[in-house]
């Protein structure tokens, strides 16, 4: 949610993992749930932000510890050898988007 505090203080490092080669296997996205609110019920969305994961179409996960981005990057590294769903390209994601009942 743009108006989020803790969403805002996130967003410059998130795109930082995203951007820095770190994660060649995953793709990152964003989702505004404060706009998108039948994924936010969709997916059970209670606090901002809200880190999930998927695996072929599906949430396998939601990330649940600490907002420090050390954190974070420890768990999507850890997350990453362990199924994330690979897109081949960014076109391949988005329409993964448009078509995913989120």
């Amino acid at each position: 949610a743009p108006w989020c505090g803790h969403s805002k203080k996130m967003a410059p490092e998130f795109a930082r993992m995203a951007n820095d080669g770190d994660y060649p296997n995953v793709l990152f996205g964003r989702i505004d749930m404060s706009v998108n609110v039948a994924s936010a019920k969709k997916y059970d969305v209670k606090h901002f932000p809200t880190l999930r994961f998927f695996r072929h179409g599906a949430s396998f996960g939601e990330y649940d510890g600490s907002r420090e981005i050390a954190a974070i990057k420890a768990y999507v590294h850890h997350a990453s050898r362990h199924g994330v769903k690979v897109f081949p390209s960014k076109d391949v994601f988005n329409g993964f988007l448009n078509n995913a009942e989120f």
